[in-house]
């Protein structure tokens, strides 16, 4: 510090224009204070006014210089946007542009680094139009904002501000639709901030960042992401609003502890001495209530909501609102009605103070209130309304995996309007059954109806170096995967990993970009849901189907004929999911006798099946459409309401997605006479001590080897007649099928290891050799498969868990036999376990035998499990469920497949030779399995 004598002479030495700088300079300080940011929105813009008219004074002082004039421009400049930057966030629009125009124009007095400042307020108007939901106008800013940061380019880094204007195209990407080149531009946004120095900026890009993926339902994807910038956040208040989003994503991968645990480590204590304090505070309280919420704590979210009340009031009118709809889901959830009742018009109001209308959960929970007091029909337009808004919400998305993982919103949300429509007895009202269809298949695999419009429409063939790219990078990636297998615990393990790492960055960029190129790819417009009579009327006389929805509290059952529809309660989810397990687990079960096993699952069936087809007659195939844990459940040997035994010996059972796939996926002709047979088989296996300890645990676990794959697939070969191409042993690569036109097969036939993956249902596989190096092996990967441009009528997936994987609410299971339905296959037989290799050769035997008799895909594959079923001798090994069950078709049940062949006579000998083996009774029959195709142990 200058002494008193030095200061006094250096402001002699002053002219008036620096003096009144000087002056100007402290009330700007005083407009910037952390004390000012904690005050009410008019002294904070009176402070600015005065620092404002201050700078105005002394540029317009005599004696004032040019650079002394340039200096308070641009600081003037730079007050205006804040100003316009206090007026935006308390929802005064108007007045927000009027400030930010201002500044644009008192910019334009400048002489230099003008361009960078006017891309910054150009990006923050861009902000502002997306906020009222003009994007025309926003995409015009924000073009704007590009062009004068390009004219800017040789001002320095710091003031060339290109993470703003990265920041607001990524916002007007987001709103616009397109999610991913959103969730890009906004991750280059904090990069840029990075790389500029500014980690303030860099912190707040890095909220959105989170916000936007949490919106897509990318939790785990956010949880990284915020986690590696809590690393990086250079203070401690920095840390703290890292912190409070983490902890929301916390909340939404199920770790709700951890969250709270974070919240009082790393924000609490910092609120006091944060400039942010306010808006933090809230953001806190906001974030701690969910985890409550999702710990089912209810009754201590109330109260803590009662204690922090202040920190909503304290952040402003959108923090009111917040608080608001927040207190009226946990009024709800601890059975007040009446007072989340009496909370909706001050609700409404603080939100329409915002311009914005209520969120659909908050509308949710009045609409359950209003049914709870009695009154039924306005509770019912409240819950119509919410369903509404979700599904306007999900029809936004772009990707289909961002779809999948949030489509447990309109799960909800029918689940809540079904409640009321249905009643305790169920209905059989057509309207009531019009709604309720509507709702659950609105609810239902939104993300395959998407990817069967692409395969159905008719568009365009793909961009060919695009998809050679495309191929070639996921061919890359599958072979490092396999690599990593064979080098668990070297030194190269590392590299490979990383190399992988960068292949994954590189094929979200290359999805992107071909989405970009291929719309439809990703694209639901124009493909609507069908209608209830529109799927009645695709029935036949003699064809069921029972569409479920499982819920949080109850589950349901929609049972549509050609002639009419009903829906029924069919009880809670938790014991659902139980018996399902249970069941399951008997059906797997080489060891469990039929006649125990249909007792065990005699209540199970009374639910599902008993209840809602009491009454129908005549039944000939039922089809279902599973959700949730009845993914996992074989239909077929489950008790039959019917009569005795198991269901298979009444009817025929296919599945289905959802109504729409089963429409969308008969859509178009065959030519099942120009149609041929396709079939691939690998008899390796893979050691359990090459497996790597982070690939899939059927990998960790190792697989045997399948000596009959080979002779399966010929003996298919020569049922299916005509000129079959078969890839058999070190033949059977990625390259090998990429090289074929698979446009030209009907019937895809695949005998391997199947590798699921559930914690990255993309990277599931099919176990292949490596084209390059076939003493290597490859995974020809699910999201490969999607890829690629098919017209089988159907394809036969004789691999272990073919139908496995991750299960999504409302989108079901995201398994190896979806990626099939989405390239274009009609129909797909799976498998729902592990099963031994000499029972894929025998059974594949009896249901292409069907198939030559003339059957049609479901009856054939019935035929072949009641065969298998009464079984007997040296076949005897295929009689219990765990043999045959497992086997299920998926999509298109109907339609006939001309097969020309005869039985190649070394498989059929050699099919009950094989199962000569298997008479001596379970044990045997579970050391065979032992060797299944995924099994845990090599042989």
């Amino acid at each position: 510090m200058l002494p008193l004598p030095l200061v006094l002479f250096a402001a002699a030495q002053e002219s008036p224009a620096e003096a009144l700088l000087r002056e100007a300079k402290a009330l700007e300080r005083v407009a910037e204070s952390q004390e000012m940011q904690r005050r009410a929105l008019p002294d904070r813009l009176a402070a600015i006014d005065e620092a404002v008219a201050k700078f105005r004074q002394a540029r317009a002082s005599p004696g004032a210089d040019a650079a002394l004039i340039d200096k308070a421009i641009l600081t003037e400049e730079d007050l205006h946007w804040r100003a316009g930057n206090d007026w935006m966030y308390v929802g005064r629009f108007d007045k927000a542009r009027a400030r930010y125009e201002t500044s644009i124009e008192t910019c334009r007095g400048a002489r230099d680094e003008r361009h960078s400042r006017i891309a910054r307020t150009r990006a923050a108007i861009a902000h502002l139009e997306i906020e009222r939901g003009r994007l025309a106008e926003a995409e015009k800013e924000v073009e704007e904002a590009e062009r004068e940061l390009a004219a800017g380019a040789g001002e320095s880094l710091q003031e060339r501000r290109v993470h703003a204007v990265k920041a607001a195209r990524a916002r007007l990407d987001f709103k616009s639709g397109r999610h991913d080149a959103g969730v890009l531009h906004m991750g280059e946004a904090v990069r840029a901030a990075r790389e500029a120095e500014m980690p303030g900026y860099a912190v707040q890009h890095v909220e959105d960042l989170g916000e936007l993926l949490l919106d897509l339902g990318r939790a785990d994807r956010a949880v990284a992401v915020l986690e590696e910038a809590f690393a990086w956040a250079d203070r401690d208040d920095r840390r703290a609003r890292v912190a409070a989003w983490l902890a929301l994503a916390l909340v939404r991968v199920g770790r709700a502890e951890e969250a709270l645990a974070i919240l009082d480590a790393e924000v609490e204590s910092l609120l006091p001495t944060t400039s942010a304090f306010s808006h933090l505070a809230a953001r806190a309280l906001n974030f701690r209530v969910q985890a409550l919420l999702a710990l089912g704590r209810a009754e201590e979210a109330r109260r803590v909501l009662e204690e922090q009340w202040g920190r909503f009031e304290e952040a402003g009118a959108a923090g009111r609102a917040l608080g608001l709809g927040f207190r009226i889901l946990v009024a709800w959830e601890c059975g007040r009605a009446e007072e989340a009742v009496a909370l909706r018009e001050a609700y409404e109001q603080a939100r329409r103070s915002l311009g914005k209308g209520p969120h659909s959960s908050v509308v949710r929970a009045l609409g359950a209130a209003k049914v709870s007091l009695g009154l039924r029909e306005e509770g019912l337009a409240l819950l119509r309304r919410a369903f509404a808004s979700c599904v306007r919400w999900i029809a936004r998305f772009e990707g289909g995996e961002d779809v999948a993982s949030s489509l447990g919103v309109v799960v909800r949300a029918a689940e809540d309007l079904l409640d009321v429509l249905v009643g305790r007895e169920g209905s059989s009202d057509p309207e009531i059954a019009e709604e309720a269809f509507r709702a659950i298949e609105a609810s239902k695999a939104e993300a395959l109806r998407r990817a069967l419009l692409r395969s159905s429409s008719g568009e365009p063939s793909l961009d060919p170096d695009l998809e050679e790219r495309r191929r070639a990078l996921y061919r890359q990636s599958s072979l490092v995967s396999a690599r990593m297998v064979e080098r668990r615990g070297t030194e190269k393990e590392g590299a490979l990993r990383a190399e992988r790492e960068d292949l994954e960055r590189q094929a979200e960029d290359l999805e992107r970009a071909f989405r970009t190129r291929h719309p439809l790819a990703g694209s639901v417009r124009g493909f609507d849901p069908v209608s209830l009579g529109e799927f009645q009327a695709s029935l036949g006389s003699d064809v069921v189907a029972l569409d479920y929805l499982v819920g949080e509290r109850e589950v349901f059952a929609l049972v549509v004929w050609r002639e009419g529809a009903r829906i029924v309660r069919v009880g809670s989810p938790g014991l659902l999911r139980e018996a399902c397990r249970t069941v399951g687990a008997l059906h797997r079960d080489a060891t469990v006798e039929a006649a125990t096993l249909l007792d065990a699952a005699r209540g199970l069936s009374g639910r599902l099946l008993e209840g809602p087809l009491d009454g129908l007659e005549g039944i000939r195939r039922l089809v279902v459409l599973p959700d949730g844990p009845l993914h996992t459940l074989a239909f077929e040997a489950l008790p039959s309401p019917f009569g005795p035994g198991f269901l298979i010996e009444a009817v025929e059972v296919a599945y289905v997605p959802c109504a729409s796939a089963l429409l969308a996926l008969r859509q178009g002709t065959l030519d099942p006479e120009g149609l041929r047979f396709l079939g691939v088989a690998v008899t390796e296996g893979l050691a359990a001590t090459d497996a790597a300890r982070d690939g899939p645990a059927t990998l960790r676990a190792g697989l045997g080897p399948l000596p009959r794959a080979g002779e399966e697939v010929r003996a298919a070969a020569a049922l299916a007649g005509g000129e079959p191409t078969l890839l058999l042993g070190r033949a059977a690569t990625p390259e090998a099928l990429e090289a074929l036109d698979l446009r030209g097969f009907g019937i895809l036939h695949f005998a391997a290891h199947g590798v699921p993956d559930e914690e990255t249902p993309g990277r599931s596989g099919l176990l292949l050799h490596d084209g390059a190096d076939p003493d290597r092996r490859a995974v020809l990967e699910a999201r490969a498969i999607s890829g690629l441009t098919l017209r089988a009528d159907l394809a036969v997936l004789s691999a272990c868990r073919t139908g496995g994987g991750r299960i999504q609410a409302g989108e079901g299971v995201r398994s190896l036999a979806r990626s099939f339905l989405e390239a274009g296959s009609r129909s797909v037989l799976l498998t729902l376990w592990e099963v031994s290799d000499s029972v894929c050769l025998a059974f594949m035997d009896l249901f292409y035998g069907a198939l030559r008799e003339g059957a049609s895909k479901g009856e054939a594959l019935r035929r072949a499990k009641i065969e298998s079923l009464r079984a007997s001798g040296s076949r005897a090994g295929l009689r219990t469920p765990s043999a045959w069950a497992g086997f299920v078709l998926v999509g298109d049940a109907e339609g006939k497949i001309p097969l020309k062949g005869t039985r190649h006579e070394r498989g059929t000998g050699s099919a009950w030779l094989v199962l000569a083996g298997l008479v001596a009774g379970g044990g045997t029959f579970l050391l065979a399995r032992r060797g299944g195709r995924g099994a845990s142990s090599a042989h």
